[in-house]
């Protein structure tokens, strides 16, 4: 939306939190306000410890990486997400199994990883399905059969819809001799993918 639009918004959320201690107007504030962090900090709270799962998802992330001047604490980065998932809160799903597979503020547990990224499958999140294909094929957390995750792979890369599909499916395709693309065509997707936001196909 435009600016004023935003400024319209905001006013009217102010007034939603003022008069009825609305929740949902707080995750919004939370969400939309870009030039006061401590206010943007203040309803992001007051929204997560009130349970709404997108400001659960918000407040986890800015404890995990520092954001808007909070102090990092990824153990309890962790416990907001797991909030946040128990609502079904698809990216909280993915953030917690980035935490599982990389061991950040946790134990490192492929299974758990695997397993949230399942959960976000059967949601039908596309990410969540690009991810779990890659575990698949590599064998983590899974028994599955190594050319499952490749046709979910192969299946998301024809799509043309996941960026980060495009990205799992050309690093995968570059460490298998049997890859139906070739040099080029992979680097052609890492960069694609890259440029769509997949910060891993750097």
């Amino acid at each position: 939306p435009s600016h004023p639009r935003i400024k319209e918004a905001r006013a009217n959320y102010e007034k939603a939190v003022q008069k009825h201690h609305s929740v949902y107007a707080m995750s919004r504030l939370a969400a939309i306000i870009d030039d006061d962090n401590e206010t943007k900090i203040k309803h992001m709270k007051g929204a997560a410890y009130a349970g709404d799962p997108d400001a659960l998802y918000l407040y986890a992330k800015s404890l995990q990486f520092g954001l808007y001047g909070v102090k990092p604490n990824i153990v309890k980065a962790n416990d907001f997400l797991r909030s946040a998932v128990r609502q079904d809160h698809i990216p909280s799903m993915i953030q917690l199994a980035s935490n599982y597979y990389g061991g950040y503020g946790v134990p490192k547990n492929f299974y758990r990883a695997f397993g949230l990224y399942k959960k976000a499958s059967d949601l039908d999140d596309k990410d969540g399905q690009a991810f779990m294909g890659s575990l698949i094929m590599m064998g983590r957390g899974t028994t599955l059969p190594y050319t499952e995750g490749k046709n979910i792979l192969e299946i998301l890369y024809l799509r043309k819809d996941c960026p980060i599909a495009k990205g799992v499916y050309s690093a995968v395709c570059a460490g298998d001799k049997n890859s139906s693309l070739d040099t080029e065509q992979i680097k052609s997707l890492l960069i694609e993918s890259a440029e769509g936001g997949y910060s891993a196909a750097y």
